[in-house]
């Protein structure tokens, strides 16, 4: 128990300040435990900082993307009540089956997060860094996505499709704790992007990573209105946020920063500037 608060108090040092510094002498192997556990709560809270800050480092092309993004999703809104009709018209068992067996696991938060840290761990604790770290990636991507996704839902609180009769694309209630109308933006769908665009940037020299993974998302994200669990434009905003945070996620920091043994036995913080 005493050692599992002094990681939790290590580890929100590093958190709140930045350093890390230990007063009790360890063997190399115990350092080495101790870094691969700070590694994945370090380095999301890292990532997040990142995405969060991102915009300032930002030149023309970005905000052009960026502004392209945003009108694509506002447009979106346009076409909700006419593609939700369109898509409760034309139900099929290939439809259905799609939605089902590919749809909802390639975009359930819980399937595709709690799967990568499975693979993270296992990886890592085998000592297999070409499947733990790109696990990691889609772990911090996808995690990120659903914190990101979540807070968006509770500003906004739009109702589903299926919430009302008739349905009312236009029902936004607005800022809440309320469980109910979390329409707004499609978790399934940003879970799915996020996955889709940090793994076909991490294996950006493999094509045909691009070439599945987005594909997949895609259905996923149009198996969320098919099933009437989504408008239109939840699903594009949940792509363009997905698309956004696994990219940036996945794209190599200049700025490096972690815990590492140091020559007298304990751990130090190591900080390296890539050119």
């Amino acid at each position: 128990m005493i050692n599992y608060l002094q990681k939790c108090f290590l580890l929100t040092i590093l958190l709140l300040f930045g350093w890390v510094k230990t007063a009790i002498s360890q063997s190399e192997r115990s350092i080495k435990s101790q870094k691969s556990y700070l590694e994945l709560p370090v380095e999301t809270f890292n990532d997040t900082k990142r995405i969060l800050l991102s915009p300032a480092k930002w030149k023309g092309k970005d905000w052009a993307l960026a502004a392209g993004a945003v009108s694509l999703t506002a447009l979106s809104f346009t076409v909700d009540d006419e593609i939700q009709e369109w898509s409760q018209q034309n139900f099929s068992t290939t439809g259905d089956a799609v939605a089902k067996y590919i749809g909802e696991p390639f975009g359930n938060p819980i399937i595709v997060v709690g799967g990568s840290f499975v693979i993270y761990t296992v990886a890592k604790i085998s000592h297999h860094p070409n499947v733990s770290d790109p696990a990691l990636t889609a772990f911090k991507a996808t995690l990120i996505a659903g914190g990101a996704t979540g807070l968006i839902k509770i500003l906004a609180h739009r109702a589903r499709p299926d919430e009302n009769i008739p349905p009312d694309s236009w029902n936004w209630g607005g800022p809440s704790f309320s469980m109910d109308n979390l329409s707004f933006v499609s978790g399934h769908s940003a879970t799915a992007f996020a996955l889709a665009a940090s793994m076909s940037t991490y294996y950006k020299d493999h094509r045909w990573v691009a070439w599945v993974t987005y594909p997949l998302a895609t259905v996923t994200a149009l198996s969320r209105v098919y099933d009437n669990r989504h408008w239109f434009s939840d699903v594009v905003g949940g792509a363009v946020l997905g698309i956004f945070i696994g990219k940036t996620v996945a794209m190599p920091d200049k700025y490096k920063w972690g815990i590492a043994p140091n020559s007298k036995g304990g751990t130090s913080m190591s900080f390296t500037y890539s050119f």
